[in-house]
């Protein structure tokens, strides 16, 4: 368990720097001179440098041997997937096969060159730690993989051109299923981060550099890494107490966003979101609906869900940055995110700079509440970060919702449908856990009847009746209440025999800090001696003193 209170409390850059340069000066005084032969040295040195490169050889083989694993289970996932009867063999035309092919070839290529140790001819070295059960299961894996004959005592690099051979062969799926028995761990940004972090807390440096190594391996320019890299160097020389805490002056707002972020994803990553969906939205989806996008902008957390038999299934979850001013968007510049629930527009197509990273996807602000509301602005998108950067710090953006690219391309599907919803709020996914679900249904159930009385009225052409309905602010399209609401009466005294019809009715929740707010959208049918029309129409409706009232009304004819 991660000692939260520790954890943030990690010595930094600045020992840090001083402990690299004193490394760096050391080693140039060591090249300087003519360095020892590997062979001059007494024989229990050599065989302490060979082990320690074995060690390191071990560590390579290991990791790669994982990777392998994980190759061969998303393999055997696909296969199964798209094979209808069942197969001894995979057919290596698989894109995939021929993926995992070159990354075999890859590890069967590798070649030590350990940097400290110029003198050491790697070709002599014959010792391994094979009594390592570890290293035994490994080489078990490589055999049931390749399933070729290994001496441990006798491995070398190995030529490529022995395996060609093999590779041109089928793999029989037989002698992958014991390795894909074993558990396999896979690793993301977070999982790694946290990991990092929980071996600081527990003193466990060794491991704790080792695990951030990974991360970085994996996410080159995460910035975030780098600085936890750079404090836990420094507490090999000095004990830990603030993370990031003495880094250069020049850089300090710099390091408060990112352990500002460090904590962010913590809290991300425990939050306990991943049950039976999220069926405490108080959403009536439409249903062309597929997915929902929610963003809880407090916790810099950007959550996906697909719609099954209308209900909204949790699929993932990333970290996002937000406007560098917060959220509440009321005008142009003031470089926050809006508040409430958008809907995505098609992706921009345009060639964009490398800022917008692997794409942007735009929203529909201002939407019409907030021009309602006159909230100016525009250009409020979900878009990626340039390819130096692999996140920005959780208030960074001008407005928009910036994920990373890694992160933007695994949903690239879901942002490519246009009209999805996404849910800008400041409640917590758990937060959202604890509502009551009657309470939802009844608060839908009051809504929905009132729109009923509505509709009655508009039917009855009570006037006065229908006319209780709307806000005295209510904007029909982009009409003031006056000049719509006499059209509307002159309508009404000219029309007959009313015949409305409402299908395919949809509710949003809109999130706001004052009255309850929610989307209302239909495909309408209207008939009268006057008119006969088909149209989508979408409202607002706002409750106020207990009463719910249209402060918003527009159609678009189908």
């Amino acid at each position: 368990m991660i000692n939260l209170k520790n954890l943030f409390f990690i010595r930094p850059f600045f020992a840090a720097l001083i402990l690299f340069c004193s490394f760096s000066l050391s080693s140039q005084e060591n090249d300087s001179k003519e360095p020892d032969s590997f062979y001059d040295k007494k024989p229990s040195v050599q065989r302490q440098i060979l082990v320690n490169e074995s060690k390191k050889l071990f560590l390579y083989l290991e990791k790669k041997t994982k990777n392998l694993i994980f190759e061969f289970k998303e393999l055997t996932s696909i296969i199964k997937k798209n094979t209808k009867k069942t197969s001894e063999s995979i057919p290596e035309q698989l894109p995939i096969f021929q993926k995992l092919t070159t990354k075999i070839k890859d590890i069967l290529k590798i070649k030590v060159e350990p940097t400290p140790l110029k003198n050491v001819d790697i070709k002599k070295i014959d010792f391994l730690p094979i009594q390592s059960p570890k290293f035994q299961e490994f080489l078990d894996n490589l055999i049931a993989i390749l399933k070729i004959k290994v001496d441990p005592t006798q491995l070398k690099p190995v030529e490529i051109k022995t395996v060609e051979p093999l590779l041109s062969q089928p793999v029989e799926i037989k002698t992958v299923e014991p390795l894909l028995s074993q558990p396999v761990e896979i690793k993301t940004v977070e999982s790694l981060l946290i990991k990092s972090l929980e071996f600081i807390s527990n003193g466990q440096l060794d491991k704790a550099i080792n695990s951030i190594d990974e991360l970085i391996e994996l996410v080159p320019n995460f910035k975030l890494a780098h600085l936890i890299r750079g404090d836990i160097l420094t507490a090999y020389s000095m004990s830990i107490s603030n993370f990031g805490g003495n880094a250069i002056e020049i850089n300090s707002k710099k390091v408060i966003q990112l352990k500002k972020e460090a904590k962010r994803r913590i809290k991300g990553y425990l939050l306990t979101h991943k049950d039976n969906g999220l069926p405490k939205f108080n959403i009536i989806p439409d249903k062309k609906d597929k997915y929902l996008i929610y963003v809880d902008m407090d916790s810099s957390r950007l959550f996906v869900f697909e719609k099954k038999e209308n209900k909204y299934l949790y699929l993932s979850d990333y970290y996002a940055s937000i406007g560098k001013n917060g959220y509440g968007k009321r005008y142009e510049g003031d470089k926050k995110t809006p508040f409430g629930t958008y809907f995505l527009q098609k992706k921009i197509q345009q060639e964009l700079t490398d800022f917008y990273g692997e794409g942007a996807y735009p929203l529909n602000y201002p939407n019409e509440f907030d021009k309602v509301k006159k909230y100016t602005g525009y250009g409020i998108w979900i878009h990626g970060t340039p390819k130096t950067t692999y996140s920005r710090p959780p208030e960074a953006s001008d407005g928009c919702i910036v994920l990373s690219n890694k992160d933007l391309i695994s949903i690239e599907k879901i942002l490519n449908t246009p009209g999805t919803p996404v849910i800008l709020s400041n409640l917590s996914i758990n937060e959202l856990s604890l509502r009551s679900r009657d309470k939802i249904k009844k608060d839908q159930d009051e809504l929905l009847n009132t729109i009923k009385n509505w509709k009655a009225s508009w039917a009855k052409k009570n006037y006065n009746e229908y006319m209780k309905f709307y806000s005295p602010n209510a904007k029909y399209n982009k009409k003031e209440y006056k000049t719509w609401s006499e059209d509307k009466k002159r309508v009404f005294k000219n029309s007959e025999d009313i015949q409305i019809s409402l299908k395919n009715i949809s509710l949003y929740e809109y999130p706001s800090e004052s009255q309850p707010l929610r989307i209302i959208s239909f495909n309408q049918s209207y008939k009268s001696n006057l008119i006969n029309n088909e149209s989508k129409k979408k409202q607002i409706w706002q409750k106020n003193n207990g009463e719910w009232k249209i402060i918003y009304e527009g159609t678009n004819k189908n």
